[in-house]
């Protein structure tokens, strides 16, 4: 059995799964009442971000536009960098 991946799958697995671990934080801070510290937020804020840009690449495959799934994907690219920087 083979598997192939292609762009669709891969950006709406960018676009799920960001928002899956910014929900399970969520979890963690009201139910568990853990704060996060200010780099924790900031991480927060670049996976909303990165689940964004994988929905502007969904966007641009379902319009047709490859620029628009070029740049959602780039844009994935550069905030999944900083992600790790700012971690």
């Amino acid at each position: 059995m083979r598997v192939t991946v292609d762009s669709t799958r891969l950006l709406v697995a960018g676009a799920v799964l960001p928002l899956a671990a910014v929900a399970m934080a969520l979890v963690t801070q009201h139910v568990f009442e853990m704060q996060p510290c200010p780099w924790c937020v900031l991480q927060r804020l670049i996976f909303v971000a990165i689940s964004l840009s994988a929905l502007l690449g969904l966007a641009g495959q379902g319009l047709r536009l490859p620029i628009l799934r070029y740049l959602g994907a780039a844009l994935m690219g550069l905030l999944a960098l900083s992600g790790i920087a700012a971690a």
